[in-house]
């Protein structure tokens, strides 16, 4: 299962991982898996040209992870924009990802 965490502080959100499998496939040919890293990498590449540096991005073999540093309107709009993708996934296919939320304190 693709895991997404959303972590937040004071009701903002500080960092957003995405890791794991969706399992609804072949590797190479999970098209669930597929959706995800096209709208992960999509968004990658949006928050490293609009943001100005405003987050840290950082992809490993199996996660991304998104770490923002300066939460301005760009970045919130990105974000709002990344979880509705994700979410709109989830909706139709909540046995492959899970969306959940993490309050640091």
């Amino acid at each position: 299962m693709i895991q997404v965490v959303i972590s937040t502080f004071n009701q903002e959100v500080k960092k957003i991982s995405v890791s794991g499998h969706a399992l609804s496939g072949n590797y190479g040919e999970d098209l669930i898996c597929a959706g995800v890293s096209a709208i992960m990498f999509g968004a990658l590449n949006s928050f490293e040209e609009l943001t100005n540096e405003a987050v840290n991005l950082t992809v490993f073999d199996n996660e991304i992870v998104i770490e923002v540093i300066n939460l301005n309107p760009e970045v919130e709009l990105l974000i709002k924009s990344l979880m509705i993708q994700l979410k709109t996934i989830q909706n139709s296919y909540p046995e492959n990802i899970n969306i959940s939320q993490e309050v640091l304190l």
